[in-house]
């Protein structure tokens, strides 16, 4: 298991350190990464009282990816962490979450937190952030409405449409012209339309 070690001091109970064992070797606190695991364990599991640090620890853990779902997508979002002088954790979550929540009134409250390293009204010391890739959620049946709004549509233009009564006059008054331009070719006589109507509406003189 990895820790974040939290090294306060022990007259003031100030937070000066924080770090993972390498860390604090590398800030030149300890000599070897050993040292800060012995002095925990000395303080917490023997009762030994601090006498320069005391030494407190939280363990890291793997955040889990999460799988979006099937033909969902994702995208990537800043996660927000934040944490008191005794290295407490007073919220986690995305900007929204932290709104959601109660902790913000506003989606940018949380960056404006990330960018001053604190929160006063929070009682924040330490904000920090991380990536995490996040599935798009889509409601459900939203995408079966989707699709059956596209049949429909693809239905209704398919129809074909309507006759009215002035398309069917039109269709009337040609045939009556092919009726007399056929009349006039055969020496018969050509017919208005009330008595060619009343005859019938025949395609061609009898």
């Amino acid at each position: 298991m990895k820790y974040i070690y939290s090294l306060y001091d022990a007259k003031t109970g100030e937070l000066a350190y924080k770090g993972k064992a390498g860390q604090l070797v590398a800030d030149g606190v300890f000599s070897r990464s050993d040292d800060v695991s012995r002095l925990w364990a000395k303080q917490h599991l023997k009762g030994i009282r601090a006498r320069k640090w005391k030494v407190e620890r939280e363990e890291i853990r793997p955040v889990a990816k999460k799988i979006a779902p099937p033909g969902g997508t994702t995208r990537k979002v800043w996660v927000y962490r934040m944490t008191d002088a005794d290295g407490r954790v007073v919220c986690e979550g995305t900007a929204v979450e932290l709104v959601e929540k109660g902790f913000f009134i506003r989606a940018e409250d949380a960056p404006n937190a990330h960018r001053a390293g604190h929160n006063r009204r929070l009682g924040v010391t330490c904000v920090e952030r991380r990536k995490e890739e996040r599935p798009i959620r889509i409601p459900k049946g939203a995408d079966r409405k989707k699709r059956e709004g596209f049949s429909g549509l693809k239905n209704v233009s398919a129809k074909e449409p309507e006759k009215t009564e002035m398309d069917a006059l039109q269709e009337d008054v040609h045939a009556l012209c092919r009726y007399n331009a056929a009349a006039r070719k055969w020496g018969r006589k050509e017919l208005s339309y009330g008595y060619w109507a009343a005859a019938g509406k025949p395609e061609v003189p009898v």
